[in-house]
Parts: structure tokens; C-alpha cells; sequence
């Protein structure tokens, strides 16, 4: 096989762009680790401050969304630390994560069996029913939610099973 030379100066010109965007983008990633490090902005986006410690649970955000004048998240919950402590530093983090709009509701669950599928997200927007699957399950499962406004901040949680609601007043 014979490569002629016009096919090498090629190859070798395409290994060099590679590397000098390699490199660039090693720069830029270096300058952005520096900028952080440094408590300076990168200037794309206000800067969010991160958490320097992990809670002692473990939580996911399901979703979130603007609705009418606030928002709206809900949060997979793990059962083992489902605890008034617990739920206590997850809202806060929660209220800090999402400072605006004043209101603020967030729904707690244990069980992925709480939570809707997609597809009963989709009935309940044509429909609007509670004889879904998952609806019967919410109170099965300990479950709490979590309201904020302007002037109030509580909440209200469930161990499950059939069990009263607890109310705490947070402010």
C-alpha cells in the first residue's frame, strides 16, 4: 500500500487541529477550575454556591416546576431516614436551592409506587382523576408536603399505613 505525501501532510494536519482543541479546552477548563477555586465569576451565570456538606439521607428531585405564582417539587424521599429531623434539613435545603418564588410546595415520597408514570401524567392532564394506581399508594407509604410563603412556613407528614398527618409550624 502506498500513501502518497499529500495524504500524510493531511493526517498530520488533522492530528495537529485535534490537539491544539485538546489543549484548548484543557485551558479553558483549567481557567474556569481557577476562577471557582478563587470565588471569582466565570460570567456566564450568578454563581450558585454549593453545598460543602452532604446531609445524612439521601433524596432525589423528581421534578420541579413553576405553577401559577410558585413552584412546585417533588422529591423521592429515602424511607430508612424518614424522620421529623430529617424532613426538617431537607425542606431547608430545598427553600435555599429554590429561593424564588416566595411560594414554594414540595411533595415528599418513600415509594416509587407514589409517584405517577408518564403515561398517568398524561391521563390525569385529559381526565383529571384519583382512581389512578399510584394515588392509592400515597398514603400506604410514609409522605409528607411542605408549604412556604411570604408570611408561613410548614409542614405535614404521614409514617404511613393508614396513619394522622403531623403538623409542624416552622415559622
Amino acid at each position: 500500500m502506498r500513501i502518497n505525501r499529500k495524504s500524510k501532510k493531511t493526517t498530520a494536519a488533522s492530528h495537529l487541529v485535534v490537539l491544539l482543541i485538546l489543549w484548548a479546552g484543557f485551558l479553558v477548563a483549567s481557567d474556569l477550575r481557577n476562577a471557582l477555586a478563587n470565588g471569582q465569576s466565570t460570567g456566564t451565570k450568578p454563581r450558585q454556591k454549593v453545598a460543602t456538606t452532604q446531609p445524612a439521607f439521601r433524596y432525589v428531585i423528581v421534578s420541579q416546576s413553576l405553577v401559577h405564582n410558585g413552584r412546585v417539587v417533588i422529591v423521592l424521599f429515602d424511607i430508612k431516614h424518614f424522620t421529623e429531623v430529617n424532613l426538617r434539613e431537607l425542606f431547608r435545603l430545598i427553600s435555599k436551592r429554590f429561593p424564588e418564588p416566595d411560594e414554594l410546595r414540595v411533595g415528599v415520597f418513600t415509594a416509587l409506587d407514589q409517584l405517577p408514570t408518564p403515561e398517568e401524567e398524561d391521563y390525569e392532564r385529559l381526565f383529571s382523576t384519583n382512581d389512578l394506581a399510584y394515588v392509592k399508594q400515597i398514603e400506604k407509604y410514609p409522605n409528607a408536603t411542605y408549604m412556604r410563603t411570604k408570611n408561613r412556613e410548614e409542614f405535614q407528614y404521614s409514617i404511613g399505613e393508614g396513619q394522622p398527618r403531623q403538623q409542624v409550624i416552622i415559622k
